[in-house]
């Protein structure tokens, strides 16, 4: 019984083997035998590809400046925020700005009575010229103090205006206003201890390192920065270009812009800035920042695109004209690169040693070896 199960089992292995031999048999006759290709060597453009990674920031940012000595007495935004031009974002006391105030305006005033003093003189010189009371030269002596007394006056208002900025007070001044002593003690009395600070721009509050740890009871020096505000507008976007390719990316260069944060959209700037100086990036390679600027956004990006969003560059580089040919037309032989060249009689062809560059996907730049016009055989 067991020798007929063996026999059995040997029968149906030898069968198997026989189908599977027939099979791979009629697979190799049902096999087309390679054929010959030919393409004709001719010069085309390369084109290269390049991927950056950024991140979206604003092209033009405006710094805010406390304009005295004081402290905030209240912050009026979040940062991150969007604030809009003219918004009020601080409030600011300062005993020293109030000081200004009184000497600014006190100045203001007195040269405001010299110049109605001088222009007064020359008045009356003016009409005693015309009666031969006087001589030409008095005339003209009061004619230039009345000048000097005009510009002087010019120079305080302008202090008076500037003054007044800095604290938003909209107060107009006049040169030839009449003002009573009610109206100038109200203004010598006014309130100047606080005021307030405006948004120069509308945009985004940028936060920034050493400027948004500024809280309510901060101490604020004249000149500090006290926010950064962002014009989402227009935006700009820095990469970084390693030194292997640096000296092929140009200003004007196109760039195409895409970011997970907004898939739909495709953004399109140019290269507008090269750095000569190289960073090291994380791997310690010597790397360029460039910077991409995206001059035009649609009001469906402004409303998605968000300050800090990752994005991803691409930049499309074509160089002049090249001999390409197929990147399987190049077998080896002892590790140098070789070509079949169809001969003029269309039958046979010959082995041909080229020296090749850049590659694509499917091609392969040659230097040398080969000439525009002739034609080349590969296998398929």
């Amino acid at each position: 019984m067991r020798k007929i199960k063996i026999l059995v089992s040997c029968c149906v292995i030898i069968f198997l083997v026989i189908l599977i031999s027939i099979y791979i048999f009629k697979s190799y006759s049902n096999t087309k035998p390679n054929t010959k290709q030919y393409y004709q060597v001719e010069k085309q453009a390369l084109l290269t590809r390049y991927y950056f990674s950024g991140l979206i920031a604003p092209k033009t940012t405006n710094m805010i400046t406390s304009p005295a000595d004081g402290i905030i007495k209240k912050k009026i935004f979040h940062d991150g925020e969007y604030v809009k031009k003219g918004q009020k974002i601080f409030l600011i006391q300062s005993s020293s700005l109030q000081q200004r105030y009184q000497i600014t305006l006190s100045n203001y005033l007195k040269m405001l009575n010299d110049y109605k003093e001088k222009k007064r003189q020359f008045t009356a010189a003016k009409y005693l010229r015309t009666l031969n009371y006087i001589a030409d030269d008095e005339y003209f002596s009061k004619k230039d103090a009345k000048q000097e007394a005009y510009m002087s006056l010019l120079q305080a208002q302008y202090a008076m205006y500037k003054i007044f900025k800095e604290m938003g007070i909209t107060t107009k001044l006049s040169l030839y206003e009449n003002l009573n002593h009610r109206e100038i003690n109200k203004l010598l009395m006014r309130k100047t201890d606080e005021f307030p600070i405006y948004a120069t721009n509308s945009g985004i509050v940028l936060m920034t390192k050493n400027i948004n740890n500024l809280e309510k009871g901060s101490l604020v020096k004249i000149g500090q920065s006290l926010v950064s505000i962002g014009d989402m507008q227009q935006l700009s976007i820095k990469i970084n270009v390693d030194e292997a390719k640096i000296n092929q990316i140009k200003r004007g260069l196109k760039a195409k812009i895409t970011g997970i944060a907004f898939p739909n959209i495709v953004l399109i700037g140019h290269v507008t800035a090269i750095s000569k100086q190289a960073n090291k990036d994380i791997n310690g390679i010597p790397a360029f920042p460039v910077i991409i600027t995206v001059n035009h956004l649609s009001n469906i990006a402004k409303k998605i695109i968000a300050v800090g969003m990752s994005v991803k560059v691409e930049i499309d580089l074509t160089k002049k004209p090249r001999l390409m040919i197929p990147l399987n037309a190049i077998f080896l032989r002892k590790n140098k690169p070789y070509v079949y060249l169809k001969n003029s009689n269309d039958k046979e062809s010959r082995i041909v040693p080229v020296v090749v560059g850049e590659t694509t996907i499917s091609k392969v730049v040659v230097l040398s070896g080969l000439q525009a016009g002739d034609i080349i055989v590969y296998s398929n």
